[in-house]
């Protein structure tokens, strides 16, 4: 077995033991911000960044509490950041935590040892997955929703590494806005993002059609002509024109404004459905 390999089941059993199976939360909780006040403290002795968020923060909300005090400008800069966090919304709170990232990126690669180990996006997750709270920082500081913690690591995270290819940017625009969507609430258009990311990966590998069912049906030909197995190239094509199909029922060009809302059950199962497809396509690429 090669370190990967025992990496990959070591995921997989902390997965099963932390219990990422059930549900998670979404509810700010007073333990919540006091561990992310904690976390931000920490990096704000390393990397001096609370100007310049709450900078950030003004512009974006205007409604800042600025507290006097003894530093720059005469404002106590960190206890005007921890009285931010306390008070805060939830997409509030979100954007505070990416705008440390954007701030200072520095963040990003700064390892800290001690009572907050790990970088920024690292510290940041800890508290998450410990306050069972449904989202999740990226490497780059963005912040996704995470509807199941285990298809998140075996569908999402691989799926993004995949579409970094310059070859799938448009993917991986679909695909980061169908997150972005998701995390919004914004079901409807999370699935419609969704099967556009799929559409934009088998255009991306040379595949004919207007759409997704179109390529489907080229990926099925081809499929077959490569030495596939009739049944299993033709399964496969239909999870891609089953994905066109919710799309075209539950996607953003569907029905009526004040049609019954998608629900987030909907928009979780075409996302993972669309990352399992683009896993699979940039997979059996790169294997020619």
């Amino acid at each position: 077995m090669t370190n990967a390999d025992e990496l990959y089941w070591h995921q997989r059993e902390q997965i099963r033991l932390q219990g990422d199976l059930d549900p998670l939360g979404e509810e700010v909780t007073p333990e919540l911000r006091a561990a992310v006040t904690w976390v931000l403290a920490a990096f704000n002795e390393v990397r001096t960044f609370a100007f310049g968020v709450l900078s950030m923060l003004q512009e974006m909300f205007g409604n800042v509490p600025f507290m006097p005090g003894r530093g720059r400008g005469g404002i106590d800069l960190p206890g005007t950041l921890a009285r931010w966090i306390h008070d805060c919304g939830e997409e509030e709170l979100l954007t505070t935590l990416e705008a440390v990232a954007r701030s200072e990126p520095s963040l990003l690669r700064t390892v800290l040892s001690g009572p907050v180990p790990g970088t920024y996006p690292q510290a940041i997750n800890r508290v998450f997955r410990h306050q069972r709270f449904g989202f999740e920082m990226r490497p780059d500081g963005k912040i996704d929703r995470v509807g199941s913690p285990a298809l998140h690591h075996e569908v999402v995270r691989p799926a993004l590494a995949r579409i970094r290819d310059p070859r799938f940017a448009s993917a991986e625009d679909h695909f980061h806005a169908a997150l972005d969507q998701f995390r919004e609430g914004n079901a409807r258009r999370c699935v419609h993002e969704a099967g556009s990311a799929v559409e934009a990966m088998l255009h991306a590998l040379g595949y004919q059609g207007h759409r997704l069912a179109d390529l489907a049906d080229d990926f099925r030909r081809r499929s077959i002509e490569r030495g596939y197995i009739t049944a299993v190239a033709g399964e496969l094509s239909n999870l891609m024109e089953k994905l066109y199909a919710f799309r075209s029922d539950r996607g953003a060009h569907a029905g009526k404004p004040d049609e019954e809302p998608v629900p987030d059950e909907y928009a979780l199962l075409a996302l993972h459905l669309a990352g399992s497809l683009i896993v699979f396509l940039a997979d059996r690429e790169q294997a020619g």
